[in-house]
């Protein structure tokens, strides 16, 4: 056996005892796999999105859980906190950051605990996932209540960081689930309610950036918007939330407004303007015939359930 060839038996010996967890598994084929054409290793990059889709599929009953849980407790004023290292954990602050600017909540309400903090937002900072006095410290800043919800994001479904957040969740009542992308993990077993989507082992064993930060990604995506939906923060479609705090958002909404409305783009404007470029007070001043004003004071009512303002004048008598 020459050099190389005892290289790769020793590689395949390991692997059993490296990790039975699916990320952690050796790809199989993937002998010489970077000395191959660079056409066949994009093919095989882009065709591993079909093992992500698979596993999304398969977990359409929990995540139909997961989001009716979460958006019951927002509705009462509820907070939904993502924990998460590394990759995960790098995601949730993208997706708790976005739900900001894009559906008008307030900070706060969408947090992110990333282990070693803003820090590892932008560097990696592995050591970060081992760290439980951290995570004890972290989750007692945010003042658990019943009605928040802490999701624990790991793909190995192992993190320490991760686990021990939800230890310190659960003792403190508050509601916990887990997403990770292996089966039967510490993580799934810890929680009240695991969204599991394996998606098998990545092009380059163990690096859960790819397939399943991919899944962890859509899945993220998937909660926060539909969370959002059911709470009232869309309409037909639209980011009626939207903050309009540039050019290119004020624009945006503008074509919203005149969209939904039906107004000529200088309407539009105007009322969204009179409207403190809040697009759902707009778009009820004008369907409810009301002064801004008021159509902002029915929304704190509503918690800025759009839907469920309307639904309210719709029940009205006449």
């Amino acid at each position: 056996m020459d050099e190389r060839s005892a290289c790769s038996a020793s590689h395949r010996e390991r692997g059993p005892e490296l990790s039975s967890r699916l990320t952690e598994d050796h790809r199989s084929g993937s002998e010489d796999i970077e000395l191959r054409p660079t056409a066949e290793l994009v093919r095989i990059m882009v065709e591993d999105v079909s093992d992500v889709a698979s596993a999304l599929l398969s977990i359409v009953p929990a995540m139909v859980s997961l989001i009716e849980e979460v958006a019951s407790r927002m509705g009462r004023g509820g907070r939904l906190i993502y924990v998460g290292a590394g990759t995960s954990g790098r995601l949730a602050q993208l997706d708790a950051a976005e739900c900001i600017p894009t559906f008008g909540l307030s900070e706060g309400t969408v947090v992110a605990v990333l282990a070693g903090g803003i820090e590892a937002a932008d560097r990696a900072d592995e050591g970060a996932e081992d760290d439980q006095e951290a995570a004890r410290r972290r989750l007692a800043q945010l003042d658990l209540h019943a009605n928040d919800t802490v999701i624990g994001i790991s793909a190995s479904g192992s993190t320490p960081f991760v686990l021990e957040a939800v230890k310190v969740a659960t003792a403190r009542g508050t509601f916990t689930a887990g997403i990770t992308n292996n089966p039967d993990t510490p993580l799934s077993r810890q929680v009240q309610l695991a969204v599991e989507a394996p998606v098998g082992a990545e092009m380059l064993a163990g690096s859960t950036r790819l397939k399943a930060g991919t899944a962890q990604k859509v899945i993220l995506n998937t909660l926060s918007t539909v969370v959002m939906m059911k709470l009232g923060r869309t309409y037909d479609g639209y980011m009626v939330g939207v903050r309009s705090t540039n050019k290119k958002l004020i624009e945006r909404a503008q074509g919203i407004t005149q969209e939904i409305t039906g107004l000529d783009a200088a309407a539009a404007l105007l009322l969204l303007k009179d409207s403190d470029w809040n697009v759902k007070a707009a778009v009820l001043s004008h369907f409810l015939a009301v002064e801004p004003l008021q159509a902002h004071a029915r929304l704190a009512d509503a918690a800025g359930n759009i839907h469920s303002v309307l639904g309210k004048v719709r029940k009205e008598p006449e």
